[in-house]
């Protein structure tokens, strides 16, 4: 009698440790498959109808990027026939959420070219990129070409260029960036 309760009483122990090791091992959320790159272009008089809030992309130029490690090529255009082929205030791109699955440090943008009606722009400064807008939008990675109302203190440098740096990024019919995007 003794011995079939040690097999029941270690049956029934082992049987509950199998089960408390499933019930509390939660599984972490399945990272997305792809993110959204879309840019945002206001011009000097603040005029979105000409460009793109990123926000809302009402001019869709969202491109899918792969949730993927190692390195790919992106082009993001937008193409509006509404520009008044003003200078720049703000552009940018923005990758949508990948800061759910990665950390900014292991992101890496080089490459970045803009083109404006096909030219492609000479005499580009260096873009910033990284989590430049912490508070608004903590699970998104910009890419910054221009932004005079940026800020410095959040890591974008593209705010202290000149306005007449905005000039460079003047279209009347489409404007494209195109970058390599690297996850590690």
């Amino acid at each position: 009698m003794r011995r079939t309760s040690k097999r029941v009483f270690s049956v029934a122990l082992a049987t509950a440790v199998a089960v408390s090791g499933v019930a509390y091992s939660g599984t972490k959320a399945s990272a997305a498959s792809s993110y959204k790159a879309v840019m945002g272009y206001a011009d000097v008089k603040w005029d979105w109808t000409g460009g793109n809030d990123s926000s809302k992309d009402t001019n869709k130029t969202a491109v899918k990027v792969k949730n993927k490690k190692g390195t790919a090529s992106y082009t993001v255009t937008l193409k509006n026939k509404k520009s008044k082929n003003q200078a720049a205030q703000v552009f940018y791109v923005d990758i949508k959420n990948i800061l759910k699955d990665h950390k900014a440090k292991k992101i890496k943008v080089s490459g970045v070219s803009v083109k404006c009606d096909g030219k492609t722009v000479s005499g580009m400064k260096a873009v910033a990129t990284g989590q430049l807008e912490k508070k608004e939008d903590p699970n998104k990675y910009r890419i910054s070409i221009y932004n005079r109302v940026g800020n410095k203190a959040n890591g974008d440098k593209t705010s202290t260029y000149p306005a007449s740096y905005g000039k460079k990024f003047k279209f009347k019919k489409s404007i494209s960036v195109s970058f390599k995007l690297t996850i590690k």
